[in-house]
């Protein structure tokens, strides 16, 4: 999952930003700069700034990983008071699985959900949990490579250079260690 970086046009700027990191913060993720389709006031929680991000993903329906994105969505919109809001597009709506990051980059959504695989060259330091079955730990390497965005230089550089904002990488293979998917109901979230 990564955000926009750039200011693009009829964008917010640091303001909504700022709830976002709020919000991001919150779940121990990051925010951004340059969040689209603000308005002063509204609905949201204490009557600040709110905001609604279009969300283009590649996740199907009705898949884990479709599950795990609505669940952080969800999320962020609890824990803002409805400050942060996503417009949620159907699978491959606004650009193909694999132009999600181009479809961030460019501003025709403000978080997208996508494979790093696809476009590796915008996603160097996340290849390694694409090789399936190499760590027995989801929640570890989720982690870890949270903290090589948050912590190395590098890292962050070449997010920043390609306009991009990690928030986080799950690895392909396991998504849960003790218990089965169908046990979210048990953990607080239904989809």
């Amino acid at each position: 999952m990564m955000f926009s970086t750039h200011q693009h046009p009829r964008r917010v700027g640091r303001t909504a930003a700022s709830i976002g990191l709020i919000a991001v913060a919150g779940l121990v993720l990051a925010g951004c700069s340059g969040i689209n389709n603000a308005s002063s006031g509204g609905d949201g929680g204490d009557g600040g700034e709110s905001v609604t991000w279009t969300l283009v993903t590649g996740a199907q329906a009705d898949t884990p990983n479709a599950a795990v994105q609505n669940w952080f969505l969800d999320r962020v919109e609890e824990v803002t008071e409805g400050r942060i809001t996503f417009e949620r597009t159907a699978t491959e709506a606004l650009c193909k699985a694999p132009e999600v990051a181009d479809c961030v980059r460019d501003g025709r959504a403000q978080i997208g959900v996508t494979v790093p695989d696809y476009t590796p060259q915008y996603f160097p330091s996340t290849s390694m949990v694409s090789i399936p079955f190499l760590s027995q730990n989801a929640q570890a390497a989720m982690q870890s490579i949270y903290d090589l965005h948050e912590d190395y230089d590098p890292a962050k550089a070449i997010m920043e250079r390609n306009g991009l904002h990690h928030v986080a990488t799950w690895p392909v293979g396991r998504f849960f260690e003790r218990f089965l998917f169908g046990d979210l109901i048990h953990i607080g979230y239904e989809s």
